[in-house]
């Protein structure tokens, strides 16, 4: 069997019938709604919870906790758009 480059012009078909083909990706939906999930949800709860630590351990105010958690999340939703939209296809 020989393996060939998949053609430029081709791979914006090729990726929408990846994302026809795989029920993940259908359940997921469009780019914004994915990165809200996996920012906000998935990496959000984990990192809020693992971050709500660190006040315990180390002399930190709990609005610098609460601020660095939110610019984190909103940094992962936003790189996770950026590769979503931009790298994905």
């Amino acid at each position: 069997m020989r393996v060939i480059d998949l053609a430029d012009n081709y791979k914006k078909t090729y990726m929408v019938c990846l994302e026809d083909w795989s029920e993940e990706m259908k359940e997921a939906g469009n780019h914004n709604k994915r990165s809200l999930f996996f920012g906000g949800i998935l990496f959000g709860i984990n990192w809020c919870i693992y971050t709500l630590f660190w006040p315990l351990l180390f002399d930190i105010s709990l609005f610098e906790t609460f601020l660095r958690i939110s610019l984190d999340i909103l940094y992962i939703i936003i790189g996770t758009y950026v590769v979503e939209r931009f790298f994905s296809k």
